[in-house]
């Protein structure tokens, strides 16, 4: 009788393997699914990493790779990645991914055209753009007016609605009076077809990014605080 309860056991538990068979075969991914996505996720939530090693880059150690820089961990990884750079492109494109800034400069401050970084100055340890030398010129001169307007000139829609790729300031459409921001011009054949979707990803995209800001700059020691720090550090080095 054992042998017999024995034999049905194996016998019910090959059918329950049968039948669950295509249930777990339905469980698993599909090509082409949030998988693919993975590096991408994984550096936004960690920062931007080494295509070659996962680890976090080091801005000192870089190569070019289709008219972009490539940053890695240390000074061996760029031979290893130039030996066959196609190999590591989802990671680099995880990694240019995650440095994409919360906000972008879009703007002059001096005549509200589509800025550029050839044309620099700082402004409290942070780079302002400009369209050009001249509005350059006029606020190395200390124009009180341009920098009054300078937070007018950034967005937060930092990423293209169709190919969530780095904005150009340069590629831009205008949609009920919101200027909203591609990476190329391409992309506005795909956006016209689909506006609805794409300015939602646009709102939801500003939302989180103006959060992430705020709560980042709340984060920020203010000055006082850090010449405090410096004080005390002097203090604890002196005893």
């Amino acid at each position: 009788m054992r042998r017999v309860f024995g034999i049905l056991s194996i016998v019910t538990a090959l059918c329950l393997m049968f039948v669950l068979s295509p249930s777990l075969a339905d469980d698993k991914p599909a090509a082409g699914d949030k998988k693919a996505d993975a590096p991408k996720a994984a550096a936004k939530a960690a920062g931007p990493l080494c295509p070659v090693s996962g680890m976090p880059i080091k801005e000192s150690f870089s190569t070019d790779y289709k008219g972009k820089k490539v940053y890695f961990c240390c000074d061996k990884c760029p031979a290893k990645f130039s030996e066959n750079p196609d190999k590591f492109k989802d990671q680099v494109k995880a990694q240019w991914s995650a440095m994409i800034p919360l906000r972008m400069q879009v703007t002059c401050p001096g005549c509200g055209k589509p800025c550029s970084d050839k044309f620099t100055s700082t402004e409290s340890g942070e780079a302002v753009n400009f369209c050009s030398a001249d509005c350059k010129a006029k606020w190395d001169k200390g124009d009180q007016e341009m920098r009054k307007g300078l937070g007018k000139t950034y967005t937060f829609q930092t990423r293209c609605p169709m190919m969530d790729e780095q904005i150009d300031p340069k590629s831009s459409e205008t949609v009920d009076g919101k200027t909203v921001y591609f990476c190329c011009d391409d992309c506005k054949g795909g956006f016209a077809k689909d506006k609805a979707a794409a300015m939602k990803k646009v709102d939801e995209q500003i939302k989180a990014n103006q959060a992430a800001w705020i709560m980042k700059q709340a984060a920020k020691p203010a000055a006082g605080e850090k010449k405090e720090e410096k004080k005390e550090e002097k203090k604890d080095g002196g005893k």
